[in-house]
């Protein structure tokens, strides 16, 4: 197997660990996408990808590619190597109330962080670009800090937040989708 398909285990629910061995070479969008995931292993002569502490990211540790949805704890520190989080990266990840994203980080993909728990978000300066509903069904997200250096607000990108009272936008944002909040 060098593929694992997009949304190859979307909606698994009772997958509870993901064992990617050395010969996969790529991994679509929402490929685990899983409500009772808690554990992801790589093979160590994998060269494309890793695991770190359950966490899947490329090789290079450039792109975290998916925190499983039953991770043990309620906060999480994205290392600085990441300057992407990729489409449903964190989506339905109910545990997580806290994140705090890399100073280097340039882009979120759509539905990263879709119905998690998070409270609060500062984007940090320097990003460019946030994805569609990457923020949406956040019911216990109260405020968000989108900086000037946005391009590309997605679609949708807050949209069924109901508890987000506060969102400081920047100067110089070039691109908002529709319907963002």
């Amino acid at each position: 197997m060098q593929t694992i398909s997009k949304s190859a285990f979307y909606g698994c629910c009772s997958l509870q660990e993901v064992n990617i061995p050395k010969n996969v070479k790529s991994i679509g969008n929402w490929a685990f996408v899983c409500n009772d995931l808690r554990n992801i292993v790589v093979d160590e002569q994998n060269n494309q990808f890793k695991a770190v502490d359950d966490v899947l990211y490329t090789k290079n540790g450039e792109t975290l590619i998916k925190y499983p949805s039953k991770k043990e704890g309620d906060s999480y520190i994205i290392p600085n190597t990441v300057t992407k989080i990729a489409n449903g990266a964190f989506q339905d990840c109910n545990e997580l109330a806290h994140i705090t994203l890399p100073q280097n980080l340039k882009e979120i993909g759509d539905n990263a962080f879709l119905n998690t728990s998070i409270q609060e978000i500062d984007l940090p300066n320097g990003i460019i670009s946030v994805g569609k509903m990457a923020f949406s069904q956040c019911k216990f997200l109260e405020r968000a800090t989108i900086p000037g250096t946005i391009t590309c607000l997605g679609d949708r990108a807050f949209t069924e937040c109901h508890k987000l009272n506060s969102v400081d936008f920047g100067d110089g944002i070039t691109g908002i989708g529709d319907n963002i909040l």
